[in-house]
Formats: structure tokens, C-alpha cells, sequence
């Protein structure tokens, strides 16, 4: 079953909980993807940090855990802009890791040994998204207004132009 969540006025997260039948190790899984309005997406791409990651791992007894350094072992890494994209990055010559992966049909995949682990990692997430989202959809708006003004003084001075005879192209 699908289920959506809004982060902010712009964004939205999208998940669906999977069990993997043929994965012993790992048979709970998570769909999901993040969903942004077309302008914002844009806009979003522009100024989203290029090394901003979730981290996150799994110990042995099955406890998620998110904190941590990126050079941690068994740590595994969402970039921001592998979740606007809806696509996780592999450097070229490597596999991705089974348990993190990209799905053709919903989005990115991400598997664990125990099933609390999924909403934990969903409320996680969705803390992540949050944190760097709405400071970005609060310089939106702030963008937006800016073009809406500078729209109205461009349309002020077409008009003060046509009626003082120019001709308009």
C-alpha cells in the first residue's frame, strides 16, 4: 500500500512497504520517493548542497541507527540530490548494494533485517527532508515575490511605453 506525506508546501514523500520473499537477511523493504512541484524541483536543484547526506545503518540485532560520520563502517549514504532525482548514484565499475538500491517502477529501495527499522527510517527521513526543505521552500517564496514585483514594474513601464507612442515588439 502506497502512503504519501507532505514535508513542506513543496515536497512530498512517497513510500511503500515491500517484504522481499527471497531475501532471508534482509526481507523488509521500503519504496519511496520524494516528490517536488516542477518549479520548485528547479529551483531546488540549483541550491541544494552536492555532499548533504542521510546516513544510516542497521546493527546486527536489527536497531537503526542514523548518526554518524561519513568514512563509518557499514554506514550507507542518501545524497539530497540522489532524492530529488529519485535515483541512487553508483560510481561507475561498482554494483549498488543490494540492500540500497534504485527501483525501475517506484523510486529508490532500501531493504533491512528488521521491520521496525522501516517507519523508523521513514520518521528519520522525513526529519532529514524537513530540515532542508523548508528553509528552501521559504527562499521560494521569497524568489517568487521577487518575480511577481519585478513582473508588475515590467509591465508598468511596457504601459507607460505604448502610451507614450512607442511601438511594442
Amino acid at each position: 500500500m502506497k502512503e504519501s506525506s507532505s514535508i513542506s508546501k513543496n515536497v512530498r514523500l512517497e513510500t511503500k512497504k515491500v517484504f522481499f520473499t527471497k531475501d532471508s537477511e534482509h526481507p523488509y523493504g521500503l519504496e519511496f520517493r520524494v516528490i517536488l512541484s516542477m518549479d520548485f524541483n528547479e529551483f531546488a536543484q540549483r541550491y541544494v548542497s552536492s555532499y548533504k547526506a542521510f546516513k544510516f545503518a542497521e546493527n546486527n540485532k536489527g536497531k537503526l541507527k542514523t548518526r554518524g560520520f561519513l568514512l563509518d563502517s557499514g554506514y550507507r549514504c542518501l545524497y539530497l540530490y540522489e532524492l530529488l532525482e529519485n535515483k541512487k548514484r553508483v560510481p561507475s565499475g561498482q554494483e549498488p548494494m543490494d540492500d540500497l538500491k534504485t527501483s525501475k517502477y517506484f523510486g529508490i529501495v532500501v531493504k533491512f533485517k528488521n521491520e521496525k527499522s522501516i517507519d523508523q527510517f521513514i520518521y528519520h527521513l522525513k526529519s532529514f527532508l524537513k530540515k532542508h526543505f523548508l528553509s528552501l521552500d521559504k527562499k521560494y517564496e521569497e524568489y517568487n515575490l521577487w518575480r511577481e514585483q519585478e513582473d508588475k514594474n515590467h509591465q508598468r513601464k511596457l504601459e507607460k511605453a505604448k502610451s507614450s507612442g512607442y511601438e511594442i515588439r
